[in-house]
């Protein structure tokens, strides 16, 4: 499968907004995805109790750090 990284990321404004309406268990999941560091769930699993969103009870500062780890990972995919 082949993902448009370069019109994804020209708009870091619209990117962010996104995520900052996604679910963040998804978000933290694409960023595993794309990136291959497992590491994260060792950092997230002590948030996240099950598969839906009212079961992830994760601070606002550790949100917005993997949006923007996943906001960085889409820019490098654009270079």
């Amino acid at each position: 499968m082949s993902y448009d990284f370069t019109s994804l990321a020209a708009d870091y404004e619209k990117l962010g907004y996104a995520l900052s309406e996604s679910d963040i268990a998804t978000v933290a999941m694409v960023l595993v995805q794309l990136t291959e560091d497992l590491s994260l769930f060792d950092e997230i699993e002590g948030y996240i109790k099950g598969p839906w969103d009212y079961s992830v009870k994760m601070t606002a500062a550790t949100q917005e750090e993997i949006s923007a780890r996943l906001i960085e990972t889409v820019r490098i995919y654009a270079e």
